[in-house]
Formats: structure tokens, C-alpha cells, sequence
């Protein structure tokens, strides 16, 4: 009949009895309903007008399941400042932040103990421990379970700290405190206090206490001020020490080195460590002895221990004298050393007259000394002379016009195997031949007649293979003879040794191009005017007479290029830019091959040239120079032949002048004719007239000194790269040379667009993104096995491209089936990527 919207009314029954104010169309089942029969009773008027009272059939309750009391527990160690947590556990389960909690101890409640942990006091110690939780579990059940009681042990007694002194009362010693507490304790937390019989030392706070004059003839104890692990404060003071007496034990220094193994300019760290702490160490307290040198870096480390670099020149001893310092108490120290072995090739050299029937001697030089069982092996031009293995060798006439050698092998005292050999001896001259040492010694002579040869073999013994033979005159020349005149030598007797010269063709020719190049290095010079180059206080090379300084270059002075120089080094082919002062190499000075060195005179480079005399007999040595008589209405000197000019009269000159080997003043550049024909000279005038590099017409007076002709050696090696000039490809430098290549000592330097790159100094030189667009050379400088400078640069690369890898081919192939009505799908494949949204299809039937 339908059931109204409104107006039905309900009445819930348990076990058919009305239950109070349940009236509701829902009804929330209670405790009280458990075990029992629910129904509902419904009261109302159909939509047909019929009074209705229909009752349910009834639901059965089950009876609620026995309460699972719940239980709570005690973790943590039972100790004074430990944590305990409470932790509850019930089987009906509970809300843990309804959970209220009390600490009791024994029994009783402990104020403010009220959370689920609780951390033990001193008040706990020697109690019974235990915790009451109270909550209503999920099952409605009121729980209030309490803990099984703890334990919390009764405090030990304080153990006593105990502080002791350890070290020597002497002045000087350090004490140091030890502290000893079985409670423990943080060591970091512990204050100190020294005394001096009972009473506080000023700023002795520490754990050690250096002793000092004031300690002498006292006492010394410590105070330690501390709370240990257990929570006792502690002081406690130590014994006193044993009467402080005066220090009387020196300073122990022990020296070491990071190798002690090292090669000539290596580098290694010396270390200083004292046995205590001493007074004002220093540097200029450490001798080398010229073994080597300290750098500049000496740092004191701490108290006891000092370090500086040292770079070695040869073996030898690094010590501190005894006395060289002293600990606090005036005790001195007693001598340290230590040795630096170096591997530094030995030398031998030949003593004796180079002529017939003279007997040479070999004398071995070694700074790391020379046993006695040194092996000689006597060569002839380069060749064994059998049975000629001692120290001496009697030469024979058929050693006549050879060039006599030596090697000696051995070990060295620091056990360096060794095989120098010598220079060559002058050539062997016939045995009535008068050797001189040089010039000097020859002008000196008074036992000499006319018609006697006089020979001079070792002029300032720089060049022993090269031999000057004279003819002894009761005159001079007519003095038409030019050359021969101004080499003319005036002896003690009033006689003249005449040079034995004679004009001929210069052993070389060079290109038209190849003169153009060097000619073009002379030019970086030219260009640079007096733009100067070397720095006074590094030392200026290629001088006989220090220069005035014309000008100064941060604050430095510096000098016009010598003439010399200038020549020297265009014909090695080094460029203005490769000499020009850089301040970065005031400590280490750069060699730039033979004749050209920024310290003046090194060790084992003493036979470089320097001056115009010295070029012109480096020159003479190598075969390249010609004689010229001075006619100038013949000239027959070329563009690029170098000149040298000699002034010499022979009349009045006594034996302390100046004049020496060739008496060369001054060399230049033949440079062609100007517009009105006049000869012109290309030379540095630096060190006259302070304006470096110039070109000039030669003056009459440099054509009548003119005396010699050298046509420098052009052309003969080449330095070629090969290698794509692409972004990260590696190029190659590879060196030819006529004259042959040495087997080591070839230096490189790789350009872009004529900047040297940094760093590049080897054979290969792989191309960065940095020299994209750039044009590459290198230059390689080296001495060839003719003993020539040789500094050759490569042609340019290309221009430095993107690198741009090789193709490699797509392909496309087809998928699907091939039948009517099915899709055919074309798939691409290509290593080198592709745009998939760029590609054109085109089916084919």
C-alpha cells in the first residue's frame, strides 16, 4: 500500500522489552546489548489509510569476547643518568596518546615523572624503579597495568683521580701530565695549573710545561681540574718533581732529503729535525760548499723541525757545523751532515805537445772522485791505437796531422759508471815544431830564429783541435801584404811570427732563398731598433767588455746587443723575439744554443763564443772562414757573408796590450750596395753608439781593417708537419738534417699564427678548439752531428678546420608483408644520425 515520507514511528526491543530512547530509524548497538535479541518495532499509516505495527524478526547480539589486560615493560640500563622507556602492550589493543603515565619509586610516585621515558637521577640510585600506565583499551576495557620494579644500583664510591709528571727536570725538557681516573673522564674538558714549589706559574696551562731558567733549582707539580664520567669533581696534584738542574744535553739535528740520488739542477726537500727546540736556525746555517744550492723557500715547520729545497750542481756534503746553534739552555749542537750523490759526468783532458816524440798524459776530473783503476783507451783521428791503453801515450810520426783523443772508463767514488773522452788534441806537428799555448806565450818567445815553425795549439784552451802555424820573420812584410801584415805577431827578440795563411774559395754557397732567410731573421733586430735585450743583474752574455747600460726595462738595466751577438745568433737563427728580457728568467737564465747563454761563462759551457775574436775562432774551427786581403778594389765578399774587421800594427806593441788570436774588434752583415753603390754593413753598434741594430755604409776605415770573410753554413736542415690540421687531430714535427741529427737534445716550440703555444714544446702538438682558424708551425733547434746551430721552422698548416669525420653511409630497408592490402613501413639506419622529420621517401614499382 506504500509506506508515507513522514510520520513512522520506531521502538528498538531487546529481548522484546522497548528499550529507552531508541526511537530512531537507527540504532547503535551498546555493551549492554551483548548476548541479547534485537528487533525493531515500526508504527504508522499506509498510503492506503490502514493503521500498521510491524515488528522484525530478531537480530542475536554475541556475547563481547574477556577482556586481554594489557602489560607494561622497562628497558634502558639501570644506572644514574640513564633512560628509561616505558613500553605498553594489550591484546584489545589502545590509543599510545591516551596513555597517561607515572613513575613510582618504590611505590611511591616521583613528581613530574609523568612521560613514557625517564631518566635516572642520584635521588634513584640504591631504589626500586618501576612505572603505572592508565588508558581504556579499544575493547572499552579500563587498564592500569604497572611494571615489574627495577633495580637501580647504589653509586661506588669516588675513585680518585691520580696526575703524574712524565719527562726529565733538566731546562730545556718538556714535562707533559698524565692523568689516570678509573671513573673516567673527557680529557678535552681537563684544566691544568703548573707550580714552581707550590706556587702557580703564569700562563702554564697546559698539558705539558717547557722547563726554563726560572724552573732551575725548583720544584715543578701539576694540578688537574676536572669532572670525571661518574660526576665527581676532581683536582688532583701530582708529586713534585726532582730539583730542576741546567740543561747539559745538546741539540740533536738530524738531516734527511726526499732522494738523496739526484742529477745535475734536480730538486729535492731537505728536512732539519732538532732533538728539542733551538735558537734562530736559519738558513746561512746549512753549507753547501758549491755542491748545489738552497732555494728560498726555508720554513720552519714547528718548534723542532725546518725544511728548504735544494737543487744540486754536484755530489758533495750539506751540513751544520758544530756550534752553528744552540738549544734554549746555550748547549751548542754538534756537526750534522748528510750527502747528495749527483750523477755528474767526469772530464778528461790531454796534456802534453802535440808533436812527435812528445808523450801525452790523460787527466781524469770527476767531482765524485776518480779511482785508481781508471781504463784509457788512445785514439787517432777517431781511431783505436792498438795497444795504447794507459795514462800516457808517446806520439809516433805516424800520428803526424791526426788529431789525437782519449777515453777513460770507470766507476766514480759515488759509483756513477763513467767513459768521458777528451777533446781532440791540435794536429800532430812534425817534432822540431815550437808549440805555444796562445798569443801571448808566442809574443813572449826569445829562442826563436828565422825560418823556425811556431805553432800555437790551444788558444785560451777552448779549442785543443785547432792548430795556428807561424813563420818566423827577421822583418815585417811589405806592408802591401794586408791580411798577413796586420796577423803579424811582434816577438820579445825583436823578430815577427808571421800567420801562414793563404786566401781561398769559401767552403759554402748558399741559395738566393736561403740568404733571404737569414736575412730576414737579422731583420727582427733591424726592426726592433734599440729595443734592448738582457738585464744586468742576470749577466749580459757575449761581451769582452761590460757595456754601459742604455736604458732600463722595469726598473732593470740593459743593454745594446753586441755586435757579436747579433751575428752569432742570426746566424743559429734565433729571432729578436726569442732573446727579448723576459723578468721570468732572472733566476734560471735560458740557453738558446751555442754562442747565445744568459748566465756569462756557466760551468761546462766555456767554449761558446762571445765576442767578435771568439766568434771569428769558433768559425775558423769549423772550416768557414776565408782570408781577404783587404783589397777593396776587389772585393769578394757576397750578400749574408759575415765580416770581421782587425786592426793591428805591430811596430811598438808591447807584450800587456790586448791584442790575441786574430785581433777581431768588430763583425757585421755584408748587406749589398745602396742606390750610389756603396757598400753596406748590416751590425749592432749597440755597444757604441747605444742604438742597437742598424744598417750603415761601411766606412773606409772598417774596409782597410777588414780581414776576414766568413759564408755561414744555410740551409741544411729542414722541420716538416704532417697530420690533418683538424680540431683533434695530432700533428708531427719531423727534423732532417744533411749533416745528421744528434741523437738527443732536439728541442721544440709549435706556433699558432706565429704566437708560441704554451706548453707545446714537444714533437707532436695534438689541435684544440683554440687554434681553430689558425695557420700551425713549429720550429726545431738543435745542434747537428757537424756541430752546427740549427733552428729550422716548418712551413704553415692550412688553417685549422672543424673536425669533420668521414662518412659513413646510411641504408633503408623495408618491413611489413608482402601481400595485398598490407603496409610496407621503410626504417632508415645511419651512424652519423638522422632528422627523421627531414627525409624524403619515394616508392618505387
Amino acid at each position: 500500500d506504500g509506506v508515507p515520507d513522514t510520520g513512522v514511528t520506531y521502538q528498538w526491543q531487546r529481548d522484546g522489552q522497548p528499550i529507552a530512547q531508541a526511537n530512531g530509524k537507527t540504532y547503535t548497538l551498546t555493551p549492554d546489548d551483548a548476548g541479547h535479541k534485537i528487533s525493531v518495532q515500526a508504527t504508522y499509516k499506509d498510503n492506503a489509510g490502514h493503521d500498521e505495527n510491524p515488528t522484525s524478526e530478531v537480530t542475536d547480539i554475541p556475547a563481547p569476547p574477556p577482556n586481554q589486560p594489557g602489560s607494561i615493560a622497562i628497558s634502558g640500563e639501570a644506572k644514574v643518568g640513564s633512560t628509561l622507556t616505558a613500553t605498553v602492550s594489550d591484546g584489545d589493543d589502545f590509543a599510545a596518546g591516551k596513555v597517561q603515565y607515572q613513575w613510582l619509586r618504590d611505590g611511591q610516585p616521583i613528581d613530574k615523572a609523568n612521560g613514557s621515558t625517564y631518566t635516572l637521577t642520584s635521588d634513584d640510585a640504591g631504589h626500586k624503579i618501576s612505572v603505572r600506565a592508565t588508558y581504556k583499551d579499544n575493547a572499552g576495557h579500563d587498564e592500569s597495568p604497572t611494571s615489574a620494579v627495577t633495580d637501580i644500583p647504589a653509586p661506588q664510591p669516588n675513585r680518585e683521580g691520580v696526575v703524574t709528571i712524565k719527562g726529565k727536570a733538566e731546562a730545556g725538557s718538556t714535562l707533559t701530565a698524565d692523568i689516570t681516573d678509573a671513573d673516567g673522564f673527557a680529557a678535552d674538558k681537563v684544566q691544568y695549573q703548573w707550580l714552581r714549589d707550590g706556587q702557580a706559574i703564569g700562563n702554564a696551562s697546559g698539558s705539558t710545561y717547557t722547563l726554563g731558567k726560572d724552573d732551575i733549582r725548583h720544584k715543578i707539580s701539576v694540578r688537574a681540574t676536572y669532572k670525571d664520567n661518574a660526576g665527581h669533581d676532581e683536582s688532583p696534584l701530582s708529586e713534585v718533581t726532582a730539583t730542576v738542574v741546567a740543561d747539559t744535553t745538546p741539540p740533536v739535528l738530524t738531516i734527511t732529503a726526499g732522494t738523496t740520488d739526484l742529477k745535475q739542477g734536480e730538486t729535492t726537500q731537505l728536512t732539519f729535525t732538532f732533538s728539542e727546540p733551538v735558537r734562530n736556525f736559519a738558513a746561512n746555517d746549512i753549507v753547501t760548499k758549491g755542491a748545489g744550492r738552497l732555494g728560498n723557500d726555508f720554513t720552519q715547520v714547528d718548534d723542532r723541525t725546518y725544511t728548504v729545497s735544494y737543487t744540486a750542481q754536484k755530489s758533495g756534503d750539506i751540513t751544520v757545523n758544530a756550534g752553528a746553534l744552540s738549544d734554549f739552555s746555550g748547549n751548542q749542537n754538534q756537526t750534522s751532515s748528510i750527502r747528495i750523490a749527483v750523477a755528474d759526468a767526469g772530464e778528461v783532458s790531454i796534456e802534453g805537445e802535440p808533436k812527435v816524440g812528445a808523450q801525452l798524459t790523460a787527466v781524469v776530473s770527476d767531482d765524485n772522485g776518480v779511482p785508481a783503476d781508471v781504463q784509457y783507451q788512445w785514439y787517432a783521428d777517431g781511431v783505436a791505437i792498438q795497444n795504447a791503453t794507459a795514462a800516457t801515450y808517446t806520439l809516433l810520426a805516424s800520428d803526424k796531422g791526426k788529431v789525437i783523443t782519449v777515453r777513460a772508463t770507470y766507476t766514480d767514488n759515488e759509483q756513477y759508471s763513467e767513459a768521458p773522452v777528451s777533446r781532440g788534441t791540435a794536429p800532430i806537428q812534425e817534432a822540431d815544431a815550437h808549440i805555444f799555448k796562445n798569443i801571448y806565450e808566442l809574443r813572449a818567445a826569445t829562442g826563436l830564429k828565422a825560418g823556425d815553425k811556431a805553432v800555437i795549439v790551444d788558444f785560451d784552451s777552448e779549442y785543443d783541435d785547432i792548430a795556428l802555424e807561424f813563420t818566423v820573420q827577421d822583418s815585417l812584410p811589405d806592408k802591401t801584404a794586408g791580411t798577413a801584415n796586420r796577423l803579424a805577431q811582434p816577438l820579445a827578440n825583436g823578430k815577427y811570427a808571421i800567420l801562414q795563411t793563404d786566401d781561398y774559395t769559401l767552403p759554402v754557397e748558399n741559395s738566393a732563398a736561403n740568404v733571404e732567410a737569414m736575412l730576414a731573421v737579422a731583420k727582427t733586430y733591424l726592426d726592433a731598433g734599440d729595443a734592448l735585450v738582457w738585464n744586468a743583474d742576470g749577466g749580459t752574455p757575449l761581451y769582452t767588455n761590460k757595456p754601459a747600460p742604455v736604458g732600463t726595462i722595469n726598473g732593470h738595466n740593459v743593454y745594446a746587443i753586441t755586435c757579436s751577438a747579433f751575428v752569432n745568433m742570426v746566424i743559429g737563427g734565433w729571432k729578436y723575439e726569442d732573446t727579448t728580457y723576459n723578468p721570468a728568467n732572472e733566476t734560471s737564465h735560458s740557453s738558446y744554443g751555442w754562442g747565445v747563454d744568459f748566465n756569462d761563462h756557466a760551468p761546462g759551457k766555456e767554449n761558446r763564443p762571445y765576442g767578435a775574436n771568439r766568434l771569428l775562432k769558433w768559425l775558423y774551427s769549423k772550416d768557414q772562414v776565408a782570408l781577404y786581403n783587404g783589397d777593396a778594389a776587389n772585393p769578394n765578399y757576397k750578400v749574408g757573408d759575415i765580416l770581421f774587421f782587425s786592426q793591428q800594427n805591430p811596430e811598438g806593441r808591447d807584450l800587456n796590450d790586448s791584442i790575441y788570436f786574430m785581433n777581431a774588434y768588430h763583425t757585421g752583415i755584408y748587406y749589398g750596395k745602396d742606390a750610389q753603390g756603396r757598400d753596406l754593413i748590416l751590425h749592432s753598434a749597440g755597444t757604441y753608439h747605444g742604438n742597437g741594430v742598424v744598417v750603415e755604409v761601411m766606412s773606409e776605415e772598417l774596409k782597410s781593417n777588414l780581414s776576414y770573410i766568413a759564408r755561414p753554413h744555410l740551409g741544411n736542415s729542414t722541420v716538416t708537419i704532417s697530420g690533418e690540421a683538424e680540431v683533434g687531430n695530432t700533428l708531427t714535427a719531423t727534423v732532417a738534417d744533411v749533416d745528421g741529427l744528434p741523437d738527443s737534445g732536439i728541442t721544440y716550440q709549435w706556433y699558432a699564427d706565429n704566437r708560441a703555444i704554451s706548453g707545446a714544446t714537444g714533437n707532436t702538438y695534438t689541435l684544440s678548439d683554440s687554434d681553430k682558424g689558425k695557420v700551425i708551425t713549429v720550429r726545431a733547434k738543435f745542434t747537428d752531428d757537424s756541430h752546427y746551430a740549427e733552428a729550422p721552422t716548418s712551413a704553415g698548416t692550412a688553417a685549422v678546420a672543424e673536425h669533420t669525420p668521414p662518412n659513413q653511409p646510411g641504408s633503408i630497408a623495408i618491413s611489413g608483408e608482402a601481400k595485398v592490402g598490407s603496409t610496407l613501413t621503410a626504417t632508415i639506419t645511419d651512424s652519423d644520425g638522422v632528422a627523421a622529420d627531414k627525409v624524403q621517401y619515394q616508392w618505387l614499382r
